[in-house]
């Protein structure tokens, strides 16, 4: 005698409903009857899946967790259009609720913010060092240009944007991550610009020196 078929969905909801109830009561008051509650499935049989709570969040963030797609446009604006996007499974909600709490109970389960920053946050930043390390080696922007500092200059302004909104926390639409990048790249070209000027200008007065 075969029993039930197994439902294709299950696990995709209890652990949707993990990463809601992470988002809503952080790590601390995370509850395995309200997960059961969220996904509509009796708390029996999250036990016989995962025997503890510690082993369903873990699940939950590895799920959520895949790498973004490594991104080679040609251009750094490029580059950047496609990265935002990929920022975005951070910066939407539940996503960017599930990182403040997680964030928030870092003193007091390390372990799990460590594997949040390693499986979600580090592989997206480390995207974006190498758009900017790739557009130097391709002389679009300074070889000077610290690739770590506009990496967290350039996610920052996209979280500041998503943070203080008037109507609400949600990511810049599509016009306003454009303008963004396009006062980024237009920023650090000046700055080359004005770098290849300032060494014109030192070899025109080493020149004359020289003389």
């Amino acid at each position: 005698m075969t029993g039930r078929p197994r439902d294709p969905t299950y696990d995709e909801r209890v652990l949707a409903a993990a990463r809601d109830e992470l988002a809503d009561q952080g790590v601390g008051r995370f509850s395995l009857r309200q997960v059961a509650k969220r996904a509509n499935v009796p708390r029996t049989s999250i036990a016989l899946r995962w025997p503890d709570w510690r082993s369903l969040v873990i699940a939950a963030l590895d799920v959520w967790t895949d790498p973004p797609p490594g991104h080679d446009t040609g251009s750094l604006r490029g580059d950047l259009l496609l990265l935002a996007e990929d920022l975005l499974v951070v910066l939407e909600q539940p996503n960017l609720g599930l990182h403040l709490r997680l964030g928030a109970d870092a003193a007091r389960h390390p372990d799990l913010w460590e594997l949040y920053l390693a499986r979600t946050i580090r592989p997206r930043l480390r995207g974006v060092r190498i758009a900017f390390e790739r557009a130097a080696a391709r002389g679009e922007i300074g070889a000077d240009v610290d690739a770590a500092w506009e990496t967290d200059a350039f996610v920052g302004a996209l979280l500041m944007r998503t943070m203080g909104r008037r109507r609400g926390v949600r990511p810049p639409g599509p016009a306003a991550r454009r303008a963004l990048i396009d006062r980024t790249v237009r920023a650090l070209a000046s700055l080359q610009d004005t770098a290849s000027l300032r060494d014109m200008e030192d070899t025109a007065c080493s020149s004359y020196d020289q003389r």
